[in-house]
Parts: C-alpha cells; sequence; structure tokens
C-alpha cells in the first residue's frame, strides 16, 4: 500500500468519525447510553463474525494471540465506546472532536513514557500549547462548571486517552497481519467485553427506543464508525507510524463543527475558534518538529 493510500483512507475515516458525532448527538437522551453501547457492540461483533466465518476464516486462525486481542479489544470498544457515548450526551459536539484532537499529542506522551521517543523542547511546547487550547475551549461556555458538563468533557478525554494507547498499541498487529481481519477479530472479542451490559439493559428496565431513526444511527455506529472506521484506522498504521497516524484526528474538529452547523445549528463561538486553533496548531508544532529535524538529519 502506498502513502497516498493510506492517506486516502484516513481522510474518509474522519469524515465517517466526525458524521458519527453528529448523528450521536442528534439521538441524544433517545436511548440510555450503555443501550447503545450494548447493541452496537453486537451488531458490530455478529458481522465480524460472520465475515470472518465466510471471507477470512484461514486470516483470521493466523492472528493467535489471544492475550493482546482482549486487551486491546477491551480498549477500543467498552472502554473507548463508553467513554464517548456518555460524553457526548453532557458536551457539544465540537467540544468532543476538540478533545478529540489531543490524541496525537497524548500519543507523543505514551511514546515518551515507554522511551519509544527523545523529549524535544518544541514538541513539548506543542503539548502545552494544545492543552491550553482546550481549557479554553472548556471554560468558555456558561456551563463549563456545571457537573455534566465538566463530566461530559472529562469522559470525552477519557476516551481520547485510550484510543491513543488503542493506536500506539495495534500498530505492531496492523504490520504483522492483514489490517481488516485484525480489526475484525478485535470487535469480536470487543462484542464479548460489552455483553454483560444485556444485564444492565435487562434488569433496571431502561426502555428502548420505538424510533427508526435511533435504530438507523446504531447500525451506523456499527458498520461505517465501527467496522469500516477502525479497519481504516488500523490500515493506516501499517504504512505510517502511529503519531502520524493520530494527527489525522485534527481534521474532525473542522469536520465536525462544519456539520453541526448546518445539521444541528451549534453556534460557532470566538473561544472555540480561538481554542480550537490553539489546539490544531499545538498538534502540528508537535508532529512536525519531530519531522523537520528527521529530514534535516537525512540530508546532512
Amino acid at each position: 500500500m502506498t502513502h497516498k493510500t493510506a492517506v486516502t483512507f484516513l481522510t474518509i475515516q474522519t469524515f465517517v468519525v466526525s458524521l458519527g458525532y453528529i448523528l450521536t448527538k442528534a439521538i441524544g437522551f433517545d436511548m440510555d447510553p450503555f443501550s447503545i453501547l450494548f447493541f452496537r457492540a453486537f451488531i458490530t461483533g455478529l458481522v465480524s463474525f460472520l465475515l470472518i466465518q465466510i471471507l477470512y476464516k484461514t486470516e483470521a486462525s493466523e492472528i493467535n494471540e489471544s492475550k493482546a486481542l482482549w486487551k486491546l479489544s477491551f480498549l477500543a470498544v467498552p472502554l473507548n465506546q463508553s467513554c464517548f457515548l456518555i460524553g457526548i450526551h453532557y458536551t457539544s459536539t465540537g467540544e468532543a472532536a476538540v478533545i478529540y484532537a489531543l490524541v496525537p499529542v497524548i500519543t507523543y506522551l505514551i511514546s515518551l513514557f515507554r522511551k519509544e521517543e527523545f523529549f524535544e523542547f518544541k514538541r513539548m511546547s506543542g503539548v502545552l500549547i494544545a492543552f491550553i487550547g482546550v481549557l479554553i475551549i472548556l471554560l468558555s461556555t456558561h456551563t463549563a462548571f456545571s457537573a455534566g458538563h465538566l463530566w461530559g468533557n472529562l469522559t470525552i478525554l477519557a476516551g481520547a486517552v485510550t484510543w491513543a494507547f488503542y493506536t500506539v498499541e495495534s500498530r505492531r498487529f496492523s504490520i504483522r497481519y492483514n489490517p481488516f481481519v485484525f480489526s475484525l477479530k478485535m470487535l469480536t472479542h470487543g462484542a464479548v467485553w460489552s455483553f454483560p451490559l444485556i444485564i444492565w439493559v435487562v434488569f433496571n428496565g431502561i426502555p428502548l427506543s420505538a424510533k427508526p431513526e435511533v435504530w438507523g444511527v446504531i447500525g451506523y455506529l456499527a458498520i461505517f464508525g465501527t467496522i469500516v472506521s477502525y479497519a481504516l484506522w488500523v490500515t493506516g498504521l501499517k504504512v505510517l507510524e502511529p503519531s502520524r497516524v493520530a494527527i489525522f484526528t485534527n481534521g474532525q474538529p473542522i469536520m465536525t463543527t462544519i456539520l453541526s452547523y448546518f445539521i444541528l445549528s451549534q453556534a460557532i463561538t470566538l473561544p472555540f475558534l480561538a481554542g480550537g486553533v490553539l489546539v490544531i496548531s499545538g498538534v502540528l508544532i508537535t508532529q512536525y518538529a519531530g519531522l523537520w529535524k528527521f529530514a534535516k538529519t537525512k540530508i546532512n
């Protein structure tokens, strides 16, 4: 696969995820977040299992690292998706997307901690700038200090952290195996992790929405927002380093804000724009400081 193809796949993934923000917010409180998570994971796991059995049984059998798969699937499915589905109930789509734009920065910090990258002043400056931008956005609304809004943003931030860990940990699988088959097998494991949620849904007597559009959104989240999106992400990891793949989350705030304005009529405020510019600038500094140093080394 070429670099250009990987970039194309990741650009498509950015649009798919951004639309998922909007659709999830649109169904809002029509269904409990844990119910959405259960049915999303169930559909995802069932479709992934059938695809493996029909088309990829041999390739899937070659991925025999069970312990690592259970670990990654827990990060990517119940943990990451529950953080997103709970958080999006209490914050705006734009704020959620900006927080997720921190994924490249978090990925860099994880790499530093694991001693897989070296400390660089310029890149750390970018980390600080990005965090300042997020703080401006999180503190700019009149509901910033309300328990619900703050909880929503912190939960989204936790989701961004889990996605950064998943990005770093899953790269070796995307290089060693077929990325799409690896993603399918990981999602079947993730469905198993999520299955106990049926106890929550049944024993708490949570009413399920009868609106067809709600089930349509759950279907979108399962097929496109999970199977397609996760596959595109790990396919990009086959060609690009985790920190370079993670930078594509920068496009989510822009895409999500545009879609939110036209679909949800959410206002674009000056603090949001200022904070968004700082976040994206900080992330770009974090990413391209390393690239510039690498380029100079190669020239010399």
